[in-house]
């Protein structure tokens, strides 16, 4: 079975399904299939929020692979290790701030996926814009401490780009553009390349 074939059963991740099959078949190209993700899958069957760690598992499980996951809250840790279970060999689960995380991690990533921190939709007030700068400052932080342990060819999907006010991943998108990475694909996710 080739990637295509296997992501067209997660035709749920509607938004998500164009930026998620591209990555994923551009992972399935690479020699290793080392996946890390800030912010993990925290309910069940919630197709709008991407269902990530799920369909990571169910990746590594098929085109053999390994997916880090990491998630300040062990509550949303217990719900990924019970809707993931099926791909729990496939799958490291941890609990920890995810810059604390990315700093000490040790391996080069093929994939680097970044959702962790939430942020509003739409700015009503100062706590919302608040929220968001916090959520933007955040995933800046991460994709710093990450692209130096990616590999020569590794991939960055960010997730909650599209919104009006560029989403978390305004400042990301801005230094990855700096640092020389290609923007595929800009919708609900966007994905890079080197």
């Amino acid at each position: 079975m080739n990637v295509n074939e296997w992501i067209s059963q997660y035709r749920e991740l509607d938004g998500r399904y164009e930026t998620m099959s591209r990555a994923l078949e551009l992972l399935s190209r690479k020699s290793s299939h080392r996946i890390v993700e800030t912010g993990t899958m925290r309910m069940k069957n919630d197709w709008g929020a991407g269902m990530s760690t799920y369909i990571f598992g169910s990746f590594c499980e098929t085109f053999n692979g390994h997916i880090y996951t990491v998630d300040i809250s062990q509550n949303n840790m217990d719900v990924c290790k019970e809707e993931t279970e099926r791909f729990s060999e496939y799958i490291d689960y941890i609990v920890a701030d995810s810059l604390a995380f990315l700093n000490m991690f040790n391996k080069k990533i093929d994939l680097l996926y970044l959702d962790s921190v939430d942020c509003p939709i739409e700015i009503k007030d100062e706590k919302d814009e608040a929220d968001l700068r916090f959520a933007q400052n955040h995933q800046l932080q991460e994709i710093t401490l990450g692209l130096p342990k990616m590999t020569d060819d590794g991939i960055v999907l960010l997730d909650d780009v599209g919104f009006s006010h560029g989403g978390k991943g305004k400042l990301s998108r801005e230094y990855l553009t700096d640092m020389g990475w290609k923007e595929l694909i800009c919708q609900q996710q966007s994905l890079w390349i080197k």
